[in-house]
């Protein structure tokens, strides 16, 4: 599945600070959308709700195994796999 948003991204232009300016033009979520968003995802697997939002938004997912001493890799890839399938802009294990 492919998705793409069409918002402005900032870019370096120069040094760090500009970079900082041209990322604070973008709001942020609060506490209570951020506690709401994540709820949604983690209890209904609803990601088009954090989409809609019109925000840069990017899903992080991480597949902890070998963070908790199960080196499984084939358990690994599976559980990136579903991430994946569940809408997950980036992957990391």
């Amino acid at each position: 599945m492919t998705y793409s948003m069409n918002l402005p991204v900032p870019v370096a232009v120069g040094n760090l600070e500009s970079y900082i300016q041209a990322a604070n033009r973008f709001p942020l979520l609060t506490e209570a959308e951020e506690v709401g968003l994540a709820r949604k995802f983690r209890q209904d697997g609803d990601i088009e709700a954090a989409r809609g939002l019109g925000h840069p938004f990017v899903l992080t997912a991480r597949a902890e195994n070998y963070l908790h001493g199960q080196p499984d890799i084939d358990d690994t890839i599976a559980r990136l796999q579903a991430f994946e399938a569940a809408g997950a802009d980036c992957l990391y294990a």
